[in-house]
């Protein structure tokens, strides 16, 4: 460090002085010789080198400007001052100083407790004349503008003023005795003996302040400045003219009074500055402004510095660095906020915190905020997407006659369904040219699209939902309008068919909204709009052309900007007069001059006749935009004026594409009544796949009623807001919805982020509409507005996409903090760390900046505690999964084939039930819930959390003091109520005043009750969002409360979870569980932390890549519920606002009583978010305050921390309390904020004392006497924990006690002088409850007064004691005393100590105190299948409490506190019975160290009691279970996952899984793939049938179809009549068509690949056989001979090898001659034919969405196989196969669970899901 000695040139080095002194020289002594003259150069440099040593040695241990000793600075934001008028008769200035200053006055029309103490005066002129002030204290209540004071002196000189206007609040300042280093000297500071007035504070937001004499204040309001308060530094030269005290003294001699040497002094005066106004440090070093503290707002933002800031601190500070590195103690804690003025900043507000930045302590006292850029920079791209239309397809028939007219390759079509206009189609079962008279349609869908190259030609189809199971039989698609209309000769397309003679569907439906495969897509890019210009697209045209000749067809395009495709451009070409396609196979397009945009077709060879000239084609082609545009969307709101008649519940409006409804009115009402503000309706926006349809509200029939009507018809007004679209073609795109006037119209200032959503209604898919490109267009466009995409093309554009951000929040060694911008790029990385400076976050700052996630950076502190705990639990790091351990289970593990080879995964997906993020919680069918600790999947379930009330009726064993804390019962006080004293200072040799300030503050004291809630909620429910919202709510995890332990970076779904469990009557009775957990994928609040993650998906699988935390859930809010307040020592008369956390609260009562008491109630404000917050009550003027903590922690119940207390410790310097409000003017706002703090202006003291028992103490009370009290405001006391050796903030819990004037019992020191009292009386602070203290530490009791009349006693080595009269030789107990300046900053008096006596309580430790707790009765009954009873309890080491429940009627159960107990059966909390509580909670405490016992909190003894959510299915038929048939009791509940995409397509399907199904649960396993509606048709139950069993064991086979009945054929020329089974066509001869059975379930035989489904009929079930259609196996017969065996007919010997015949009621072959014997299944000539009697016709399945699934079980503890299902306590495996054949490969799936128990309590859990395709 340089030498800080600072040589003044302008003055020293002048004349007469000459005192050139430079450093470089290295002059040490000035050596004086007997020859030589003393120069009075050299006598003053001589001084000069002796400053320059000793500053260079002050300089390492002091920065330049640093205070030694004192002069510390205290301020005041509630100085009351009043401007008044004083007579013009007198002085006024000297009339102020004579006889009003100091003065008590009192109101002359007002009582006398409306009075006040005159304490100092303020002149300031302004605009030339003088405006007087008076500083003055309150001693009653409010003052009247305009108030007269009077009082009359000791002499009978009667005093008046008046005050003019009202009193107003001064920010003051002044500081204490000192010494300050400066310049190498150091500088004696004097106690300020008036107050500095740094500015008056506005009573009013629209006032400004008034600038004071010092006119340091130049700015609008006082809120918005920041006050600079330190010390000027005035350096002169001071000759003996101006002090004359400086001439010669040497009374007698001729020198006396002679002028003497000058002397050379600097001085340090207190000052205040505003920032802007700061003296500047000189080029020199040289400063004027020793810079102290800093306040804005009335907030301390930056403290005095240190008084040892120095070059040894900065040794230290480098040690600790070196060592330790930066870290914090108690960590800054973040909250992002909006930005008031700019929505493209935001705000980061850190709050106070502390830590110790390369080595150097930082503390803050306040929040501080920070503004920062959001992410707007965005990056130019060029976008190229393959559009492969991932929609459903199949493909259409080619002609294969009349080659000489080249039509070999025409497609078989007639003319061509209109598909542009996307008309309905119907499907039939029959091609075109078999005409459709008479042909029931299959069903209905629409063509989207046409795609043709080479000898492909696909057409692309939606709404085919209803058709998929029947499609098989599908022959063609014709006009649905022509067949409607009975056109001779509809528009028709056949379709190909398969090698099974079968039509095919293919891909899965794809929206007409393309992504553009980037995120956070920019409106604009350096033009009007990015994708002008640069989009590029082919689409589909139709054109009706003349043939000019044989050879070419040419017409000319509409359109400039487009151009034909020359490959594969023509889709196909017609002729327009008999409908009839041609051979485009070998056409071409002729290149023409763009400028013509003329379009030439013909063949390759150019001589070919191809057309018939003069006659009109259709020529389809394919286009392709040169210069695309895009559409835009303006927001229109409309009304509609609608009829309703109470039964037209869903009504449809005139517009698509609607936003949202604004209001509902009945025609005609004056009233206005909007009845959307009482009334739920439904709005569908219109949106599908493919459109914009027309909205739609349902509901109406809510409204109607809503109007009080009954009958009628009667008109309603239907106000809403609707997209109008801009009449072009091209897409939408980000740009389409944001504009000035679209603004202007919602109100919402920042369109882009409010640009919808798209959910897909067929796939769930969501789209970010802002990131796609949306071709979809109003229903009302069809026709008008065609550029569709072109499946299977490329589009081609330029656009810009935002680009996120990582920065870094930090704090230097100097306590500034700031945040450094990292660069932003699509992979972001956070900047790099500055040097000086400790990160303490990363804020990942989405692109646009529409969402910030923050992501603490650990520099917590280890103590070696902490690093003991660190390596416990490394023991168990075996148990913590790795990334991706259940993902790669499902990878390695091996599936085969039937020939033993392994089959190739196309895709897994995997869902360890840690969080909601894999699975579909927004699916109508969702009904479960994840298990937080076990992580499983579980039934929903009902949750209460209800307290328990203690019984302390004759209990003599415990104790509690004001039914907030209880401990043991202590040892009786003795004879003089007193107990035992655990340290005391009885000497006393003076008074000392407790508060040096001048002015009064009110400091009451705050009691709440109860004063913390701590509860569940927000349990199992589901909420599900609509379009707009990305993000739905997932449920609650069940056992959230029981989580004690969090990641805060989840990578993976997956969990390992060990877990022991324990019944409920099993002797002990609970849960115990010991997990290790590392959980993955969230973007839900967890526990303790909100994690955000960026999914990315490969072959059906999910991973993560970037992850950033927030440290706390802002999502859960305090429990609305009613407090009572109780104050004493407020101001009288006074009213009092209330404040939560900075949010105004409603009082019961606010106005103060005259003895300075309140009581009343406040009810929680509405989304307060959970934790501790400050209440804090103040008056109106700020003159009394007073304050305490609520909390509140919602779901998270309880977490694992060490703690130190039974109570979180309190902050003793609160935050101050800031109340925004805005105001208006000239269309701008302002914020200005009433601010109100505790202690912030008091100078207390206290005294250290040390905790030296081996386990701590409880204390009772702290004796202490006093000399003197204020007859007006309370004393208290606090006591605190110390850091190095000095009282800190942390303030024990139930410490603070106040004792109100009459409560404080005063020996005056005259008394004791006098020895008229041998020993001052006591005061005794009892605390409200027993104080623990830790053994080991040192603690601090502070007195604090705001008043300067209360004095109390104390000692100080060497003086005399005023009791004895004995000197002072020893302190007779190790502590000190110490005097602070504002609470914050302390100054130890090491020779003084407070005369004191501390008493502890003592416990016997030779007994136990019992203390039940009997449930509060609920308002109805619950039933409860699992509770856990939480007790917030301190055990202090040395002590027990068990713990014991009981149920009623039960036996007494023993339990550990907070864990899960899990009931044999249903217990019911009812109303208590006899007196008697439905369960109650008993507690033995117990210690062996007489000083301390156990402690019980007694407003946080709870039950959380849950049952499960089952449903009673008696009703219901019967339900398969996995290995056999069983009717479940109950249902409970069903898991669905999220859609799995496959790169590539899947032919099976595995589903592994971990389950427990106990007392005979059972589980159910479905998959859904692909858009799957399957036909069958319906199983016969009388005839010639097969069992269940053999109709399963015929999956997968081909039958043949045959009618069973009477038949003739022809014999030897003869017609023989016979019976049996034949071909159902009329020529027998005819081979019987064919199918596939697939599956069968309750009576439905499912069937595919039907070659004709006309063969099956509806018949009536019985039992005549020849009524029947049967479905045999392949017997290659068209008729069967199938009689009736008989035993007659057998002796005959009919019947031979390949006989059929009828017993029995089963059709049976003989496989060799039978002789008599009879068909039976053990005999060997007979064989079974296991037929299929059918009774209806082809049907479609629309309820099979889930298909089945069978399993077999492996018992993972084991790992052995098991025949049965898991009944036993503990997890088993089961992979589950599909039941039924999967028809065909699929591209995604879905997997679902359904769970069932045989009672409430047992239900099924399952966890490790895997789900794998396979190919």
């Amino acid at each position: 460090m340089a030498n800080p000695y600072r040589h003044n040139e302008s003055l020293l080095n002048t004349a007469p002085y000459h005192d050139d002194f430079k450093p470089e020289k290295n002059y040490m002594k000035v050596l004086f010789r007997p020859s030589m003259a003393v120069q009075a150069r050299e006598l003053t440099q001589s001084q000069t080198y002796l400053n320059n040593q000793l500053a260079a040695l002050g300089g390492y241990f002091f920065k330049d400007g640093t205070p030694i000793d004192g002069a510390k600075i205290s301020y005041s934001t509630n100085q009351p001052i009043m401007r008044i008028d004083v007579p013009q008769s007198r002085d006024p200035e000297d009339y102020i100083q004579r006889f009003i200053l100091q003065g008590v006055f009192k109101g002359e029309y007002t009582k006398d407790t409306d009075s006040i103490l005159v304490t100092d005066y303020y002149i300031r002129t302004h605009e030339g004349v003088k405006e007087y002030y008076l500083m003055f204290s309150y001693m009653g209540s409010i003052l009247k503008e305009g108030d007269t004071f009077k009082t009359v002196t000791a002499d009978g000189t009667e005093v008046t003023f008046k005050m003019i206007g009202s009193p107003m609040n001064a920010l003051i300042a002044s500081c204490s005795e000192g010494t300050i280093f400066v310049d190498g000297y150091f500088i004696y500071v004097p106690k300020t003996t008036r107050n500095l007035i740094v500015c008056i504070i506005p009573n009013k937001p629209e006032e400004t302040a008034l600038p004071t004499s010092l006119e340091v204040t130049n700015y609008n309001t006082y809120a918005n400045t920041e006050y600079h308060i330190g010390f000027d530094i005035y350096r002169k030269v001071i000759s003996s003219s101006e002090d004359d005290t400086l001439n010669d003294r040497a009374t007698g001699s001729t020198n006396y009074k002679a002028p003497g040497a000058n002397r050379y002094q600097i001085t340090a005066t207190l000052a205040a500055y505003e920032k802007s106004k700061v003296p500047a440090v000189n080029t020199n070093g040289v400063f004027d402004f020793i810079p102290g503290i800093i306040i804005k707002n009335g907030v301390l933002i930056k403290e005095q510095p240190l008084e040892n800031d120095g070059n040894l601190r900065d040794l230290l500070a480098r040690r600790t660095y070196e060592e330790s590195g930066s870290y914090t103690v108690n960590p800054w804690k973040i909250q992002v906020k909006d930005h008031s003025e700019d929505n493209s900043k935001y705000v980061v507000s850190v709050e106070p915190g502390m830590g110790y930045i390369y080595g150097y302590r930082v503390s803050s006292l306040v929040s501080q905020d920070l503004e920062v850029d959001k992410p707007r920079t965005h990056l130019e791209r060029n976008g190229n997407v393959d559009y492969i239309a991932d929609g459903v397809y199949t493909y259409a028939k080619y002609s294969d006659v009349d080659n000489t007219n080249y039509n070999f390759h025409a497609v078989q079509a007639h003319e061509f369904p209109d598909f542009l206009k996307m008309e309905d189609v119907y499907v039939m079962p029959v091609t075109g040219e078999h005409g459709y008279a008479g042909v029931t349609p299959l069903g209905t869908c629409k063509i989207t699209d046409l795609y043709k190259q080479g000898s492909y030609f696909i057409v692309y189809l939606t709404d085919v939902n209803d058709i998929v199971g029947a499609f098989g039989s599908a022959k063609s698609l014709v006009s649905k309008r022509d067949v409607d209309g009975g056109v001779d000769t509809p528009k028709f397309v056949n379709i190909r068919l398969n090698e099974d003679n079968c039509a095919e569907l293919y891909g899965t439906d794809a929206p007409k909204i393309i992504p553009t495969g980037y995120s956070m897509v920019t409106p604009t890019i350096n033009k009007d709009n990015y994708f002008d210009g640069s989009l590029e697209y082919s689409f589909i045209q139709t054109h009706r052309v003349t043939a000019k000749n044989t050879k070419t067809l040419s017409f000319t395009l509409n359109n400039n900007l487009m151009e034909i495709d020359n490959t594969n451009g023509i889709i196909y070409i017609y002729d327009a007069t008999n409908g009839k396609h041609i051979d485009v196979t070998n056409l071409r397009t002729i290149p023409t001059p763009s400028a013509t945009n003329l379009v030439t077709i013909s063949h390759q060879e150019t001589d070919a006749n191809v057309f018939v000239e003069g006659r009109e084609y259709v020529v389809c082609g394919r286009y392709t935009t040169k210069s695309g545009s895009v559409r835009t969307k303006t927001v229109v709101e409309v009304t509609e004026t609608k009829t309703l008649s109470g039964t037209n519940d869903v009504i449809t409006l005139q517009n698509e594409d609607v936003i949202e409804l604004v209001s509902i009115k009945k025609t005609g009402d004056n009233t206005s009544t909007n009845y959307l503000d009482s009334v739920s309706v439904t709005l569908d926006n219109g949106q599908t796949d493919y459109l914009y349809d027309y909205g739609k509200i349902s509901g109406m029939n809510a409204i109607y009623q809503a109007a009080k009507l009954t009958t009628g018809t009667h008109n309603f007004d239907i106000t809403y807001r609707y997209y109008s679209h801009s009449q072009s073609n091209g897409p939408f795109v980000a740009s389409s919805y944001v504009s000035d006037t679209n603004k202007n119209t919602l109100g919402i200032e920042d369109l882009y982020t409010n640009i919808p959503v798209y959910r897909s209604k067929t796939t769930g898919k969501i789209y970010k509409l802002r990131d796609c490109l949306d071709f979809r267009i109003k229903k009302s466009e069809l026709g008008i507005i065609n550029h569709f995409p072109n499946a299977r093309t490329k589009l081609g554009y330029d656009l810009g996409v935002y680009l996120p951000r990582i920065d870094a929040v930090w704090v230097d060694k100097n306590g500034n903090f700031g945040i450094t911008k990292g660069i932003p790029s699509q992979a972001p990385e956070p900047p790099e760390e500055k040097d000086g400076v400790m990160t303490i976050y990363y804020l990942y700052n989405e692109a646009y900046g529409e969402n910030i996630n923050i992501k603490y950076i650990n520099n917590q502190r280890h103590t070696m505690s902490d690093i003991t705990s660190i390596e416990n639990r490394l023991t168990n790091v075996e148990n913590v999964l790795s990334l991706s351990l259940l993902e790669q289970s499902a990878v390695n593990m091996q599936i085969t084939d039937e020939d033993g080879l392994n089959r190739y995964k196309s895709g897994i997906f995997t869902d360890a039930f840690n969080s909601y993020d894999n699975s579909d919680f927004t699916h109508e069918d969702w009904n479960a819930s994840i298990d937080a600790v076990e992580c499983s999947i579980r039934p929903l379930y009902d949750c209460q959390e209800i307290p328990f009330d203690v019984k302390l009726e004759d209990n003599t064993t415990v104790q509690t003091l004001d039914n907030v804390i209880l401990t043991l019962k202590p040892d009786a006080p003795d004879a003089n109520g007193e107990y035992p004293i655990f340290a005391q200072n009885t000497a006393l040799s003076e008074q000392t005043n407790i508060q040096s300030l001048m002015f009064y503050v009110w400091t009451g004291a705050l009691k709440l009750t109860p004063s913390i809630d701590t509860w569940v909620t927000d349990l199992g429910n589901i909420l599900v969002s609509e379009t707009w919202v990305e993000t739905p709510k997932p449920p609650t995890a069940y056992r959230t409360w029981s989580v004690s332990t969090t990641t805060d970076i989840k990578t993976s779904t997956k969990t390992s979870t060990s877990t022991k469990r324990r019944n409920a009557n099993d002797g002990w009775g609970s849960y115990w569980t010991d997990t290790y957990k590392t959980t993955a994928t969230t973007k839900t609040a967890t526990i303790q932390t909100k994690t955000t993650t960026e999914t990315t998906s490969y072959n059906g699988s999910w991973t993560t890549s970037n992850v950033y935390t927030q440290m706390e859930s802002q999502d859960t809010y305090m429990r609305v519920r009613d407090i009572k307040y109780s104050l004493k020592g407020m101001r009288p008369g006074m009213i009092v606002e209330a404040l939560m956390d900075s949010v105004p609260l409603e009082l019961t009562n606010n106005i103060v009583n005259k003895d300075g008491t309140l009581e009343g109630t406040f009810t929680i404000p509405e989304k307060m978010t959970v934790g501790t917050k400050l209440v804090e009550f103040f008056d109106a003027e700020n003159t009394s305050a007073a304050s305490a903590e609520y909390s509140a922690n919602g779901k998270t119940v309880w977490t694992n921390v060490d703690r130190t207390y039974i109570r979180t410790w309190t902050a003793l310097v609160s935050t101050n309390t800031v109340t925004s409000y805005a105001q208006k003017n000239l269309g701008t706002t302002t914020t200005t904020t009433k601010v109100s703090s505790v202690y912030r202006n008091l100078d207390p003291i206290a005294e250290s004392f040390y905790i030296d028992s081996p386990n701590g103490i409880m204390l009772e009370s702290i004796d202490l006497y006093f000399a003197r009290k204020d007859e007006k405001v309370n004393v208290e006391i606090i006591v605190v924990e110390c850091e190095n050796g000095y009282p800190s903030q942390t303030m024990v819990p139930f410490s603070r006690v106040s004792k109100s004037p009459s409560e404080v019992n005063v020996t005056p020191y005259e008394d004791l002088e006098n020895k008229k009292v041998s020993y001052p009386a006591k005061t005794n602070f009892k605390f409200d409850n027993p104080l623990y203290l830790h053994p080991e530490t040192e603690y601090a009791f502070i007195v604090i007064a705001p008043s300067y009349n209360y004095e109390i006693y104390t000692s100080t080595l060497g003086k005399a004691d005023l009791v004895t009269g004995i000197g002072i030789k020893e302190q007779p107990y190790i502590g000190s005393m110490f005097k602070s300046q504002n609470l914050r900053t302390w100054t130890a008096e090491q020779l003084s100590d407070i005369t004191f006596r501390i008493h502890k309580y003592a416990f016997k430790t030779n007994s136990t105190g019992s203390v039940t707790f009997d449930i509060r009765t609920p308002a109805k009954e619950f039933e409860v299948a699992e509770e856990t009873l939480a007790l917030n309890t301190f055990v202090p080491n040395q002590t027990n409490i068990e713990y014991w429940y009981k149920w009623l009627g039960k036996d007494p159960v023993q339990f550990n506190n907070k864990e899960d107990i899990f009931n044999k059966s249903i217990m019911t909390i009812k109303k208590n019975v006899d007196g008697k509580a439905s369960l109650s909670i008993t507690c033995n405490l117990s210690t062996t160290d007489e000083n301390i016992s156990p402690i019980i909190d007694l407003e946080q003894v709870y039950g959380i009691f849950t049952n499960n959510k089952v449903t009673d299915t008696s009703d219901k038929p019967v339900i398969k279970n996995v290995l056999d048939e069983k009717k479940y009791l109950y249902y409970c509940g069903t898991y669905i996952s999220n859609p799995v995409t496959l790169e590539n397509d899947g032919e099976d399907l595995r589903v592994i899984l971990d389950a427990i199904l106990p007392s005979d649960s059972g589980i159910k396993v479905y998959f859904k793939t692909t858009s799957y509606n399957p036909l069958f048709v319906s199983r016969g139950s009388y005839g010639y049938c097969i069992s269940e069993n053999d109709i399963l064991s015929n999956i997968g086979k081909t039958l043949q179809v045959y009618y069973y009945k009477t038949y003739t054929v022809r014999e030897n020329n003869t017609n023989v009549s016979k019976v049996g089974f034949v071909s159902p066509y009329s020529d027998v001869n005819i081979e019987p068509p064919k199918c596939i059975i697939s599956g069968y379930s309750d009576g439905k035989v499912y069937v595919r690949s039907i070659s004709d489904q006309e063969v099956f009929k509806n018949i009536t079930d019985n039992a005549q056989p020849e009524t029947g259609v049967y479905l045999l196996p392949v017997l290659n017969e068209t008729h069967i001979d199938c009689p009736e065996w008989t035993s007659a007919t057998a002796a005959t010997g009919v019947y031979k090898e390949g006989s059929y015949v009828i017993y029995d009621g089963f059709i049976w072959r003989a496989n060799r001659n039978p002789d008599r014997n009879t068909p039976s299944e053990y005999s060997i000539v007979w064989d079974k034919i296991k037929s299929i009697k059918v009774v209806s016709k082809v049907q479609t399945d629309n309820n099979v969405v889930w298909r089945p699934m069978t399993s077999e079980v492996i018992d993972i503890n084991t790992t052995k196989n098991s025949s049965s299902l898991a009944t036993e306590e503990n997890f088993k495996e089961y992979t589950f196969y599909p039941e039924l054949e999967i028809e065909s490969d699929f591209s995604d799936f879905v997997i679902r669970i359904d769970l069932y128990s045989m009672n409430k309590v047992d239900v099924p859990r399952v966890k490790n899901l895997r789900a794998i395709a396979l190919v």
